[in-house]
């Protein structure tokens, strides 16, 4: 299916840069996977779309030209958004913070005239998904990150002074930058709540939310494996038993995690015991846990209490836990007295 909408746009004339850049379109979601294609089908979209503002270059012209023009700038807008995203996962992926802060810096340019176009033709969805993917940009851009750091106090303040779209979005990115992902969890069910009610279930933003948290809920792992920088290659999906036992499933695509990479195994669930968990596996920073089985008398109060893995010691190894409860102080805790919380949502 994918080459014979490539071959349909390589055929059609581009005697109508309208309809070639539909052509391209097309060409572009079915290229979607290969960055390379992608950026130069978009390239090429933005070239064949600049030709529509020249009447004489554009048979349709004559027919609405306000009209056609939105609809181009509409289509240009799109191309800019896939540029944007192409740029973001490159950056996310970079290992040296200069070349990731580049790539990202210019993921927001494209962003930006993504943002721009979307006003022009007045497609506000498009505008709150631009603001949305600038502030994220900007919260994961590493030479920003300290700032962003030191502006949680303040991206909270901001949304609870105006809980708009925009402000719940920085307020997420500034949390997961320090990996507060009960907190982010909590927020975004609260958000939809309001949004069915206020905006309806229906409604693009509360769908986009309702997705989101379902990739929050996923717990990922990550493989103890010499060479292995594939940290998203395994999720933790229940425990077995009395909790003794893990079962695991592999990720198959870099979509369950921007900029991560393809995990070719079968995507199969597999069980394994806790003690090979441990010998296996390693929690990701921001996973809830519930501490369980401590015996010590300080420790036995922290029996039954929820928080995020906010670090891994590896000479210790033990997880350092930031508690939901502000009264509690920061624990470091071992693998076998954690127990993962899957469903923040029964759990108050």
């Amino acid at each position: 299916m994918a080459d014979a909408f490539i071959q349909m746009a390589d055929q059609i004339d581009d005697c109508d840069p309208f309809r070639y850049a539909e052509a391209l379109w097309t060409k572009l979601l079915a290229v979607d996977l290969d960055a390379e294609e992608s950026k130069k089908t978009a390239f090429a979209m933005i070239s064949m779309l600049e030709k529509v503002d020249e009447p004489h270059k554009c048979a349709a012209w004559a027919v609405d030209p306000y009209c056609h023009s939105k609809n181009a700038k509409n289509l240009m807008s799109l191309a800019y958004e896939k540029l944007g995203w192409q740029e973001f996962q490159k950056g996310v992926r970079e290992k040296g913070k200069s070349e990731s802060s580049k790539k990202i810096q210019l993921a927001i340019k494209y962003y930006e005239k993504y943002k721009e176009l979307a006003m022009f033709v007045g497609n506000m969805v498009h505008v709150n998904d631009a603001e949305t993917k600038i502030a994220r940009s900007k919260c994961l851009d590493p030479l920003n990150e300290d700032e962003t750091k030191q502006d949680l106090p303040r991206l909270r303040a901001a949304f609870e002074q105006d809980p708009s779209s925009l402000n719940f979005s920085n307020l997420v990115m500034g949390l997961r930058l320090e990996d507060h992902q009960i907190e982010i969890e909590r927020r975004t069910a609260k958000e939809i709540v309001k949004n069915k009610r206020i905006l309806g279930p229906m409604h693009p933003y509360t769908m986009e939310l309702e997705l989101g948290i379902k990739g929050l809920k996923v717990r990922r792992v990550k493989m103890l494996e010499e060479g292995n920088d594939d940290i998203w290659a395994h999720r933790l999906v229940r425990y077995e038993g009395e909790g003794n036992r893990c079962v695991i499933t592999p990720m198959t695509t870099s979509h369950d995690f921007p900029g991560g990479n393809d995990y070719q195994g079968d995507g199969k669930e597999f069980t394994i015991t806790m003690d090979e968990f441990i010998d296996k596996f390693n929690l990701c920073k921001g996973t809830p846990v519930m501490c369980i089985g401590l015996k010590s008398s300080k420790g036995a109060q922290l029996n039954g209490k929820i928080g995020d893995i906010r670090d891994y010691n590896e000479e210790t190894q033990r997880y350092a836990i930031h508690f939901q409860d502000k009264a509690l102080n920061p624990a470091s805790v071992k693998m076998n007295n954690l127990q993962v919380v899957f469903d923040l949502t029964s759990i108050e």
